[in-house]
């Protein structure tokens, strides 16, 4: 049997498209967060993703990765130039 043929049976249930691995890995990250802040109100009655100083050190964290992966991506971009020379 082809796929089109059991899509023209009666009662064959359509085929459903899957996902985008993004959604799923949206989806985690969400879960993740919401088990963090439960747990940050257990533990010590205050949130975890809403506190001004937590915040600022992941944006700070972010930001360092973010510019060791700028340099890191320009150091490769020159050395695929450069590939044919010769280093000392």
């Amino acid at each position: 049997m082809t796929d089109s043929s059991v899509a023209a049976m009666p009662g064959a249930r359509p085929k459903r498209k899957a996902w985008p691995a993004e959604l799923n890995a949206l989806i985690g990250l969400i879960v993740i967060m919401i088990l963090f802040e439960i747990i940050g109100w257990i533990v010590v009655d205050q949130s975890f993703l809403m506190n001004k100083l937590r915040l600022s050190i992941m944006i700070t964290q972010v930001a360092v990765v973010g510019i060791l992966a700028v340099g890191v991506r320009a150091g490769l971009i020159c050395q695929a130039d450069r590939s044919s020379a010769q280093l000392p």
